[in-house]
C-alpha cells in the first residue's frame, strides 16, 4: 500500500478504516497490516477483519445470511479447521439403503452437502449434516411417473435435472426429455420457461435402444448433456440455458467428458490413440473455441483401453451457500479440476489429473482477451502449461465425482495400514496453498515426490511436470467397525467423509457411514 494511501486512511473515521480493510484480499490486508504500528493493531484487535484473514487461510467464505456473530463464527470456524486438518470427527452414524440391493447399480450424486440416489423412478435425498456448521439432516424423496436415466442438481438455485428416456419401453422412436424441478418440492422450476424440454442426441434408427451413458452437469444459468453411446456414433453434447430452453451449443465429436469452468467457459476432454487434449470454448453470445490443453498419454498395455471424466467438484460456483444456517461454507473460487483415466482392467490402477483451476483460469482468460484481437486459438504443449499448477497420481479404482470438495482430495479406496494389526486407513490430501503454509500436519508432498510410475507414461512428456503441485497427505485409521473392511468407497463433501458399502450381495444390509465433522 502506498505511503499517501496509508495517510488517507488514517484521516477517515474509525468504522470507515474497516470498512476500507475489509474489501481487501487477503495479501493487501497483510501487507497493510505491515506499514505501521496503528494499522497493525487495527487489524489485530478487530475481530471482522480477524475472521477475514481466518476464511482465506483457511479456504472457506462468509456466509452473509447466518445469524451467527463475528465471535462465533470465528470460533465455528477454527473448531471447523482443526477438525479437518487432523481428520477428527464428531459423529459416526449411517444412512440405509432404500432398498436392499447392490447400490453402485444406480445413479447417484453428491453436491452441495447433499446425497442423493435414483432407484427407477425416484430420487431420494438427504442433507448430511454437520455439528460444527450447524446444519440438521433431514431426507426427502421425489417420484417421477418415468425412469430416471440420470440428473443433477443444484442447491444454491433449488434446481433439480433429470434426464428421462423411453428406452425402458425399447420401442422406437427413442425420445429424451430434460425435466427442470425444484430440488425441495419436485414441481416444476418457476424460473424455466420449458420445464420439460424434449431433445434429439442424434437420429437413432435402431430397432433395439442403443447402449448409452450420459454426463449431466448444471452451472449457473447453463446445463450440458453429453451422450456417449457405443459405435457406430460419436459422441453428443448439448449445452442449452435451462431458464429461457435456448439451446446454446450442440457438437457431434470424440468427447469424452466434460465440465463447467469459470464463468461462461466449457472444458470439453478429446481422446484418440494419438493424444488426449482439454479444449476450451467460450460459451457466451457466441461460441468460440479459445485455448487448447494437451494431458498426458499413457502407454496402452495390451488388452487396456482407458475411459475418462473429468469434474470440478464441490461446491458449486453459486456466491452463497442454500443452508442459511451455516455461518461460513468452502470456498469456490480456489479447487480442483479433476481428471480421471479409468483403466478398464482391474488389475491396473487408475489414474487422476488434479489441475489447480484457478491458475487454468488465468490462463484462459488471457487467451479469451486475446482471442477477440486475433480470433486464434491458443494451443499448449504439456510441457509449457502443467508446471506449478498439476500433480498427476495413481488412484484405487474410482468414481467420477466425490472425490474432491475445495481442494481437498479424499483417496477412494481404504489402503493397509503400517501397523502390526492388519488394518485399513483413509487417506485424505489437501492441495491448498494457504493451508500448506500453516500446518504443520500430515506428510507435506512436494514436487520431488513420485505419485505415479514413470513408466506408465508415454514420451516425449516432461515427468517433472506430473508433481509440481504440492500437497499434504493426512492418513487416519477408519473406525473399528470398518478397520478390516476393504470392500468400501470413499467420498466427500463439506462436512462429511461417506464410505460406501460395496460389492455387495442381494441379501446383504448395505450402508452408508457417515463420518460427520
Amino acid at each position: 500500500m502506498h505511503l499517501n494511501d496509508v495517510s488517507g486512511l488514517l484521516l477517515l473515521p474509525p468504522e470507515l478504516r474497516v470498512n476500507v480493510l475489509q474489501h481487501l484480499d487477503l495479501f493487501a490486508l497483510l501487507a497493510c497490516r505491515q506499514t505501521c504500528r496503528f494499522l497493525k493493531n487495527l487489524v489485530d484487535d478487530t475481530p471482522v477483519l480477524q475472521y477475514l484473514i481466518a476464511l482465506a487461510r483457511t479456504g472457506m467464505c462468509d456466509n452473509p445470511l447466518s445469524s451467527h456473530t463475528t465471535h462465533e463464527r470465528i470460533q465455528k470456524l477454527t473448531e471447523y479447521n482443526d477438525a479437518w486438518t487432523n481428520l477428527r470427527w464428531t459423529e459416526h452414524t449411517t444412512l440405509p439403503w432404500p432398498q436392499a440391493s447392490d447400490p453402485l447399480y444406480h445413479s447417484w450424486a453428491l453436491h452441495d452437502g447433499i446425497w442423493a440416489q435414483a432407484f427407477a423412478s425416484k430420487i431420494v435425498f438427504h442433507q448430511l449434516p454437520s455439528r460444527l456448521r450447524g446444519i440438521v439432516s433431514s431426507r426427502w424423496e421425489i417420484k417421477f411417473p418415468f425412469y430416471v436415466e440420470d440428473f443433477t442438481f443444484d442447491a444454491s438455485h433449488d434446481v433439480l435435472v433429470v434426464l428421462e428416456s423411453n428406452l425402458q419401453h425399447a420401442q422406437p422412436p427413442f425420445k429424451y426429455t430434460l425435466h427442470f424441478r425444484s430440488l425441495y418440492t419436485g414441481e416444476d422450476h418457476p424460473s424455466s420457461k420449458i420445464p420439460r424440454l424434449p431433445i434429439m442426441p442424434f437420429d437413432i434408427v435402431d430397432t433395439e435402444p442403443p447402449e448409452l451413458d450420459y454426463i449431466v452437469r448444471i452451472d449457473r444459468d447453463r446445463c450440458g448433456v453429453l451422450f456417449r453411446p457405443g459405435q457406430p456414433h460419436s459422441a453428443y453434447l448439448t449445452v442449452l440455458d435451462w431458464k429461457t430452453g435456448v439451446i446454446l451449443w450442440e457438437k457431434s465429436s470424440n468427447a469424452r467428458a466434460f465440465a463447467f469452468i469459470g464463468t461462461h467457459c466449457l472444458a470439453i476432454l478429446t481422446s484418440s490413440a494419438a493424444s488426449t487434449d482439454m479444449n476450451v470454448w467460450l460459451i457466451s453470445d457466441d461460441v468460440h473455441f479459445v485455448s487448447s490443453f494437451e494431458l498426458p498419454l499413457f502407454r496402452q498395455h495390451e488388452n487396456i483401453h482407458f475411459d475418462f471424466h473429468m469434474n470440478t467438484g464441490d461446491p458449486t460456483p453459486s456466491s452463497c451457500s442454500s443452508n442459511c444456517a451455516a455461518p461460513f461454507s468452502v470456498d469456490g473460487a480456489d479447487k480442483l479440476l479433476t481428471i480421471l483415466y479409468f483403466v478398464e482392467d482391474n488389475s491396473h490402477p487408475d489414474f487422476a489429473l488434479y489441475i489447480r483451476l484457478s491458475a487454468l483460469l488465468s490462463r484462459v482468460e488471457a487467451d479469451i482477451a486475446e482471442h477477440s484481437k486475433k480470433a486464434a486459438v491458443t494451443a499448449y504443449n504439456w510441457n509449457d502449461w502443467a508446471p506449478d499448477i498439476v500433480r498427476l497420481m495413481s488412484i484405487s479404482k474410482a468414481f467420477d465425482h466425490g472425490l474432491a470438495c475445495g481442494m481437498r482430495v479424499i483417496n477412494p479406496k481404504p489402503f493397509l495400514a503400517d501397523d502390526d494389526d492388519g488394518g485399513f486407513d483413509m487417506t485424505v490430501n489437501d492441495f491448498h496453498p494457504y493451508r500448506l503454509r500453516n500446518g504443520p500436519f500430515g506428510t507435506l508432498v512436494s514436487g520431488d515426490e513420485e505419485l505415479v510410475d514413470e513408466r506408465d507414461l508415454a514420451y516425449p512428456y516432461d515427468f517433472r511436470y506430473c508433481k509440481q503441485l504440492p500437497l499434504n497427505s493426512l492418513s487416519t485409521m477408519l473406525p473399528d467397525v470398518l478397520r478390516t473392511a476393504d470392500a468400501l468407497l470413499f467420498l466427500l463433501s463439506d462436512d462429511n467423509i461417506l464410505i460406501m458399502e460395496w460389492e455387495l450381495t442381494l441379501t446383504s444390509n448395505p450402508k452408508i457411514h457417515l463420518l460427520t465433522f
